[in-house]
């Protein structure tokens, strides 16, 4: 997830795919259809919601079972909306009838069924039907964001009385190892912590945001960004008299931000249920970001002209397959294929800037060059269409428009240097 988003323009020129004349029209004719059907197979994976748990127990095994269907279907929907519906629009969303439910479901499956004669259990799978569940939202004024962010790496720090560590007797990293979220628009990873990590990285290091450490350790994971994120235990978890407090710092392009929650350990839980708290408290705040500085206001699509940089048919082939990940792109026609490129017409929801960050998140460089034109190519070839002149006066593409979105704060403009949030425990201000 880039926060700083990289934006750089470049003013590139490609050259011929070598087709002939009848294999280019076979060409202009079926990638629009393989293009297409390429980006509603990626698109069907943001609407795929997996594991959800059901347990029924009714007057027979056949109702159990029709019950808790029933039941899993309502829940992976609510999971889906979760996924990429900001809180506060949550309750813009009206209640839905069970055939309702049915309809934007494109197919579903079970797996670890589990059945007695009045009871059964098994864990849910659905795919839903993303052009539906979009419009559902749309038709409802409910705002939501389809755009996955690249992956940002958590790397876990543990202080108690004793020692502060990364990487040895670390309940925190042990736990952020197993943790798990399909919710998120956001994925979580966590360092291996093999040899190469162990040697490279040291807790002085780590809680001072060092760029020299931490630029590598984001690189080897191919991650945007670095949460650092410090576990402070107080007390006895044994006793049930802990607290733990969690300081997060993001390092990235876009500079840092903190968060600091503090979680007193409610009665019978368990040290692992006070970490689980903190770690999805953390990774809640970091969705809710995201989905609140990549919200598409879907009203009528919009189009520009694209030249694309495709020097041979591989290079195409390949930006073909990454514009299919590109959420928020309705349709792509093909209009010419020659010396110059491959010109594509875009159709779109959302801004100039949304398409760009959607383009990134996907490894595409969508550019404005200096006379005004859209260019598009692989985000790590370095200088495409080398044929063309650069042009004085290019500039990086929404950096002048639009802050920098933090993921730790969401929204836009400068965070500030410190959020200090009150107990999890507080009550709620009246």
């Amino acid at each position: 997830m880039a926060v700083a988003l990289g934006r750089k323009i470049v003013n590139p020129k490609g050259f011929a795919i070598g087709f002939s004349r009848a294999p280019l029209l076979c060409t202009l004719i079926l990638l629009p259809m393989l293009l297409l059907t390429g980006r509603a197979e990626a698109q069907g994976n943001l609407f795929v919601v997996r594991g959800v748990p059901v347990d029924v127990t009714a007057g027979s095994a056949v109702d159990a079972r029709e019950q808790a269907i029933a039941a899993g279907h309502r829940e992976a929907l609510h999971r889906l909306f979760r996924r990429l519906v900001p809180l506060d629009e949550m309750a813009l969303i009206p209640t839905i009838s069970l055939q309702e439910v049915f309809a934007l479901t494109q197919d579903f499956s079970v797996e670890n069924e589990r059945t007695s004669g009045v009871r059964y259990i098994a864990d849910f799978n659905a795919r839903f039907r993303g052009d539906d569940v979009q419009a559902f939202l749309r038709r409802n004024g409910v705002r939501f964001a389809v755009t996955r962010s690249k992956p940002v790496l958590v790397l876990p720090v543990w202080s108690d009385d004793s020692q502060s560590t990364i990487w040895f007797d670390s309940p925190w990293y042990e736990f952020w190892l197993g943790y798990v979220n399909d919710y998120g628009l956001v994925p979580l990873m966590t360092p291996l912590g093999d040899l190469q990590d162990i040697s490279s990285v040291e807790v002085r290091d780590a809680l001072a945001l060092d760029p020299t450490v931490l630029q590598p350790l984001a690189e080897r994971y191919d991650a945007d960004d670095v949460i650092v994120s410090h576990a402070k235990i107080q007390g006895s978890p044994e006793f049930g008299l802990a607290s733990l407090t969690v300081s997060s710092w993001q390092f990235s392009a876009g500079g840092s931000a903190e968060l600091t929650e503090t979680f007193g350990q409610r009665e019978g839980e368990d040290l692992e249920g006070l970490l689980r708290r903190g770690a999805e408290s953390l990774d809640a705040q970091i969705q809710e970001a995201w989905k609140l500085g990549n919200l598409i206001e879907f009203g009528d699509l919009r189009s520009i002209y694209v030249s694309a940089y495709t020097p041979d048919l591989g290079s195409w082939l390949e930006v073909r397959s990454r514009l299919k990940g590109v959420s928020t792109v309705d349709d792509v026609r093909i209009l010419a294929l020659s010396k110059a490129g491959t010109s594509l017409d875009i159709s779109f929801a959302g801004t100039d800037y949304q398409l760009a960050l959607a383009m990134k998140q996907n490894d595409l460089r969508l550019s404005l060059n200096a006379d005004g034109e859209w260019e598009l190519s692989l985000a790590e070839v370095e200088t495409p269409f080398p044929d063309k002149a650069t042009v004085a006066g290019s500039r990086d593409f929404g950096a002048e428009e639009h802050e920098t979105v933090d993921p730790l704060e969401g929204g836009q403009g400068p965070a500030p240097e410190t959020i200090q949030l009150p107990p999890a425990d507080a009550p709620p201000s009246p």
